[in-house]
Formats: C-alpha cells, structure tokens, sequence
C-alpha cells in the first residue's frame, strides 16, 4: 500500500516579550506558591478554574501560524471562569471588563475589545469568512491572553479568599450584580487581587 506523509514544524509564538525584573521576584514566587496549594483541589472543587488554566496554556504551546486557535483557547479559558448559558457575547464582555477595567473609560474599551474577540472566535469556530478586523485581532491576540491571565490570577486568590466564597451560585447568581455596584465590585476586585493591575 503507498501513502503520503508530511511533517514540519513551526516556529513557536510565546507572545510578547518579557523581562522580569528583580522586583518582580517575590510576587512571581507568591504566585508559583499559591498555585501550588491549590493544585490538589482544581479538579475536584474549581474544574473550570482548572480547564482555564489548561485552555490558557494551549495559548502558549501554539505555533506561529495557530492564531486562530489561540484565540479559541484565549475565550475557552474566559468562558471556564465565567460561564453563562445565555447572551454569550454580551455577558463575557461585560464580566471581563468589569472585573478588570479600573476606571469607566477603561471599561468600555475591554468591553468593546471583548466582545470583538468573541465574534471572532464565532467566527473561527463556526468556518465563517474572517474580514479585516478578524484577522488583525488573530494576529495581535496578546489583549486576550492579558485578560486570560489576570483573571486566573484573580480566580487563584478569590479561593482564597476569607470575605467571599467561590462557588458556582456566586457567579451564576452573584456576579452581575456585584459588578454593577460600584462598592461591591471594588471589594471584589480586592479580594482577587485585580486592584494592583489595572
């Protein structure tokens, strides 16, 4: 019997370049600590936290030419940590950049950034013509991946968190809420650490 194979490679894409600095030691250190105590629990009690971090680690083992795949895997790991069974679009968005966006100006622009993210990982997704704008958004993707990781970092800490509880009823029931009281949502933003970095 005969056949064809081929094989190849591609050059890899980690994203943009980053130095650390000797002042960024200790919070990587805490952050290397803090995943280590939870990782035991993941899979059992936070399976989406779980999933996120495995989606958000497929952004990095992609090669060049696999954009469109780190996009998916870029809003994968954002549905994991918030996960909603209607108006997909607009609740991602709207959860992304509450948690994240520190000001209201700042808060639009992750909206509107999000939600284009979304309608491009649709389109990837369901094989439809990507436009100008889609592509661009495949090749500069770091916006995502930056999302991806501050709210996983955020997720990490709310485990722990002693003044609010992670669970399921929080985000299904509580989230929306919270973010849309201005106290409330600075609390939370708190608790997951976000306050520091945006």
């Amino acid at each position: 019997t005969g056949g064809s194979s081929y094989a190849g490679t591609s050059d890899w894409n980690p994203g943009k370049r980053y130095v650390m600095e000797t002042s960024d030691v200790d919070s990587v250190l805490e952050l290397a600590r803090l995943i280590e105590r939870l990782r035991a629990r993941l899979d059992e009690d936070f399976p989406n936290i779980a999933l996120a971090l495995r989606s958000f680690s497929s952004v990095y083992a992609r090669a060049s030419n696999q954009g469109s795949d780190r996009v998916v895997d870029g809003v994968t790991a954002l549905e994991a940590l918030l996960p909603t069974d209607a108006e997909l679009a607009f609740k991602l968005a709207f959860r992304v950049s509450g948690l994240l966006a520190s000001d209201d100006d700042i808060r639009v622009s992750y909206f509107n950034r999000m939600r284009d993210y979304y309608r491009t990982r649709s389109k990837i997704v369901h094989g439809s013509k990507l436009n100008d704008k889609d592509r661009e958004l495949i090749r500069s993707d770091e916006p995502l991946r930056s999302f991806v990781r501050e709210l996983l970092i955020g997720f990490l800490h709310l485990i722990e968190s002693p003044r609010i509880i992670l669970r399921p009823s929080f985000i299904d029931q509580e989230l929306d809420g919270t973010l849309l009281h201005p106290n409330k949502r600075s609390e939370l933003r708190e608790e997951m650490k976000l306050a520091c970095f945006f």
